[in-house]
């Protein structure tokens, strides 16, 4: 993870993003190594830095959010929700959806209660909708408050 840092800052070497994301990519299967798997996952995301590559980004997501990240988990169910760089798979994507709701992030809940409310890759539940809303609304994701 150190050495990710050091070469994506260029701290005491040249910067070289390459050699950053080679570094955060052998990190991120480590425990304890959110922040490695979160700056690969950008970088592979963003395309800026590295080439772009959403596979990698949602495989990476998918690892935080596996060290219990929840702003990743919601990122990992995007990508499988959209089926971007990965086979959409919208079951999944309520798993991810879940996973960050239970880490506290409002958007999680939000979107998995529109999953509920929609049957889309749930069972259709609207009671299962409103406690998904009423959730992000307690986390204070206004939007979901007063919601069906």
């Amino acid at each position: 993870m150190l050495l990710g840092s050091i070469y994506d800052d260029g701290i005491g070497v040249r910067e070289d993003n390459d050699r950053a994301a080679e570094y955060y990519g052998r990190a991120c299967g480590m425990p304890e190594t959110i922040r490695a798997c979160t700056r690969l996952a950008t970088m592979q995301e963003e395309g800026d830095e590295i080439d772009r590559d959403p596979f990698g980004a949602a495989t990476n997501f998918g690892m935080a959010c596996s060290l219990a990240h929840g702003e990743s988990c919601v990122l990992a169910g995007v990508y499988y929700y959209h089926g971007e760089g990965v086979g959409m798979d919208r079951a999944l994507a309520a798993r991810y959806y879940d996973d960050a709701c239970i880490s506290g992030v409002a958007i999680g809940c939000h979107y998995l209660a529109q999953l509920y409310e929609d049957g889309d890759g749930v069972e259709r539940s609207s009671s299962e909708a409103r406690r998904y809303y009423a959730r992000a609304c307690e986390l204070g994701h206004n939007e979901a408050c007063g919601r069906p």
